[in-house]
């Protein structure tokens, strides 16, 4: 209901009480009389409070939202030269009306310097702008100065109230008067909303803490992913959303497509490192292609389509090892390698030492060999004396002796250089067979001895020297990963207490902001539930004071106009204030307001407590219980006392329900009231306006059991019913912005 309104209505109460005066009371000295003139003077001083309070002005929610979203401190100049960037993040781009008016403001403003100046002869100087912290100052002073103004008003209105005059039935009572009861609720509904504005000054401060808390859980959610990083790092871990897999890790050398030695003996026991340095098999040449073949002159046939494969699945994740355990590895893997070197170096040091020997044992049977050789050829150049008979048989046999034992040398050197077994011929003689034949003893009862040549022996020293650079590759490899690995872990340590420290400063900040936020959220609830007391209680009971007193009034209008007004030429005014019902139908009409004020503060409550249970949970899903400062709660209010929808999410979420059935409920009650007053009032405008405002609210609420109307639809058919034909209205371009926004589907927040 708009202020004119609640200025007016009095008005013309009391000119009507005074023109019903004359024509009901005779003589100015009756009860009624002399209560009109006591009464007079406090009800003009309250109306003239009333009239001096500017309900639009403290807009808490909408105008002095910014009071509370910058620092105390800032520079004009900044704010200037925010206001002159251009492009879309200038903040006239989606507003233009905004620049228009606020040129419209500087060039007044300058046309109002030049006349002060010629007037003074100096040019007055600007004030500097305040800031939010001072803005925030002024608000609160201003709140205050109007508690202090409706409260005054109160008492002027209940000084009139409790007045009474004369005795008995004589007796004229100020609670009895229409104009002062109603001025009376008037005041209360006034008072209530004021509170629920300062409320909403205090949801406003709640919310610019829940933002900045906000953002400083955004930043600890980045830290929390970054250390969680780090100690599955330092912890092992595997990557999320995926099926992890054992990861069999491919041993440091690589032993693809390769072969051991050839074996001469059973005693290598190295094979692991021999399969990685020993020679790389030869790459087999391809088979003969046996597939069909085509025939010269023939059309192959035409191929099928290729078909595009899918891309293959993404593999599991892999499963990452703790660091400690990954180092632990190396470090057993270092000593396995270091024994294994150890065994190799030893293996070089006994084929270096079996080489020298087997290479003095070759040497000296080549030495037999020469030796026997020359002395053949000695023998040969010597000759033979063969006139001697006995001569042949010695030169012969010491010959033979001779080449026995040159071939007995050279095969000695053989078997040393090359191998053999000893004590070995072919089973079969047959030299078809002789190949593939079996060896037996040579000498039967003596054991066949395998005889491991220098060539073989090269070759296995050869071997265990490559075994050795290996694992002395091997082990530089394992320092490189071990100092790696441990530089990491001490850069991840380091790096995770880094991050630690300023997670625990981020969650002392949160935990500051939103402890000042469920401050807000306590300060505001409890001006709700005052405000919500006021126009339940004192308010409510006012108003069905007014309707009463109003009433009353219209019987005794009647009464008199029946007695004063001649049947058969009745005066039409007399008639038209018998018929009046202009005064019982804003009583009415004060009633709804105080059920729609109602539902505005519960549907206040409700929308501010989303945004505050999102809070609890995320700051519940960080380990972190929100608590309020018993310091800084309100005047009155302990820890103990505070409301659970301020600290519990499921309380807020409890509570939001049962606030907006509570409002709904209490939009029913109003929707009814306004209803009917605008019957008695015939449908005047404004009313409709308030019964459209109700549909909207209706249409965002949970819906009621056994409400089955479309509340939505019936506020664009209201709304664009109150504003036909008001074009020229002053508040038009808002209600038709409103009725414009509900085509569309887009209706404003409930309760605003």
């Amino acid at each position: 209901m708009k202020l004119y309104i609640y200025i007016l209505v009095p008005l013309v109460l009391l000119g009507a009480l005074v023109v019903g005066g004359i024509f009901i009371l005779p003589a100015m000295d009756s009860p009624e009389g002399k209560l009109h003139a006591q009464i007079d003077e406090p009800i003009e001083l309250a109306q003239r409070m009333l009239y001096a309070y500017d309900a639009t002005a403290p807009h808490l929610d909408q105008a002095f939202a910014a009071a509370t979203t910058q620092p105390d401190s800032i520079d004009g100049d900044k704010w200037r030269t925010h206001l002159d960037v251009e492009g879309e993040r200038n903040p006239f781009a989606a507003n233009p009306a905004l620049k228009d008016r606020l040129s419209s403001q500087g060039q007044l403003l300058r046309q109002l310097s030049q006349e002060i100046a010629g007037m003074t002869g100096e040019e007055p100087v600007a004030p500097p702008l305040p800031g939010p912290g001072e803005a925030q100052r002024k608000l609160l002073e201003y709140l205050k100065d109007n508690h202090a103004l409706l409260d005054a008003a109160l008492a002027k209105v209940r000084q009139a109230i409790n007045t009474t005059v004369g005795e008995g039935e004589s007796e004229a009572r100020g609670s009895s008067n229409p104009t002062a009861t109603r001025l009376e609720a008037i005041l209360l509904h006034h008072k209530a909303d004021l509170m629920r504005r300062e409320a909403a000054l205090a949801r406003a401060a709640a919310d610019v803490q829940r933002k900045r808390a906000g953002r400083v859980l955004a930043v600890c959610r980045d830290l929390d992913q970054e250390i969680q990083g780090h100690k599955s790092l330092l912890a092992g871990g595997t990557a999320p959303g995926m099926a992890a897999r054992t990861v069999t890790r491919p041993s440091a050398l690589p032993s693809a497509a390769t072969k051991p030695a050839p074996r001469t003996g059973g005693w290598w026991i190295f094979d692991k490192l021999a399969k990685q340095v020993s020679p790389r098999e030869a790459v087999p040449a391809p088979a003969p292609d046996t597939g069909p073949q085509e025939e010269p002159g023939l059309t192959p046939p035409p191929s099928e389509p290729e078909v595009a494969e899918a891309p293959p699945p993404p593999g599991p994740a892999e499963v990452v090892p703790p660091l400690a355990a990954r180092l632990a590895a190396l470090q057993k893997q270092r000593a396995e390698t270091v024994v294994n070197a150890d065994a190799a170096q030893a293996e070089v040091d006994r084929f270096t030492k079996d080489i020298g020997a087997l290479t003095a044992r070759l040497e000296e049977a080549k030495s037999r060999a020469r030796d026997a050789e020359l002395k053949m050829i000695a023998a040969q150049q010597k000759g033979l004396d063969t006139a001697d008979p006995k001569a042949v048989q010695p030169f012969v046999d010491e010959y033979r002796r001779l080449s026995q034992a040159n071939r007995e040398a050279l095969r000695e050197a053989e078997t040393l250089e090359r191998g053999s077994i000893r004590n070995a011929r072919p089973a079969n003689d047959d030299p078809d067979h002789i190949a593939t034949s079996p060896l037996v003893p040579a000498e039967p009862g003596k054991p066949m001895q395998p005889e491991r040549g220098l060539t073989a022996l090269k070759t296995d020293l050869a071997t265990a020297q490559a075994a050795v650079q290996a694992n002395k590759t091997l082990l530089r490899e394992i320092d490189r990963q071990i100092a790696e690995l441990t530089a990491r872990r001490e850069i991840g340590e380091d790096r995770l207490e880094q991050l630690d420290g300023q997670r625990r400063q981020l969650m002392a900040e949160v935990s500051r902001l939103s402890g000042a936020a469920v401050v807000a959220v306590i300060r505001a609830d409890q001006l709700e539930k005052e405000a919500i007391d006021l126009a339940s209680g004192n308010g409510l009971q006012a108003a069905q004071r007014a309707q009463t007193a109003a009433s009353e009034y219209q019987r005794a209008m009647q009464a008199f106009v029946r007695s004063e007004n001649p049947v058969d030429t009745p005066d039409r005014k007399l008639s038209d204030m018998a018929s009046d019902q202009f005064t019982s139908a804003n009583a009415v009409l004060t009633q709804a307001d105080l059920h729609y004020l109602i539902a505005r503060t519960y549907v206040q409550q409700a929308a501010d407590l989303r945004p505050h249970q999102q809070l609890l949970t995320d700051t519940a899903s960080l380990g972190m219980a929100v608590q309020a400062d018993p310091q800084t709660l309100p005047e009155g209010l302990s820890a103990d006392a505070a409301p659970a929808c301020a600290t519990s999410p499921d309380a807020a979420a409890k509570t939001i329900e049962e606030n907006e059935t509570k409002a709904a409920e209490a939009a029913k009650q109003a929707l009814d009231l306004y209803t009917q007053a605008a019957g008695q009032l015939k449908d005047l405008w404004v009313v409709h306006a308030n019964i459209a405002a109700i549909h909207t609210m209706l249409a965002q609420l949970p819906p009621l059991p056994g409400d089955t109307e479309d509340h939505l639809a019936l506020a664009r058919q209201t709304y664009t019913r109150a504003i036909q034909g008001r074009e020229k209205r002053p508040d038009y371009p808002t209600y038709h912005r409103i009725a414009e926004g509900l085509k569309k589907e887009t209706a404003p927040p409930a309760g605003n």
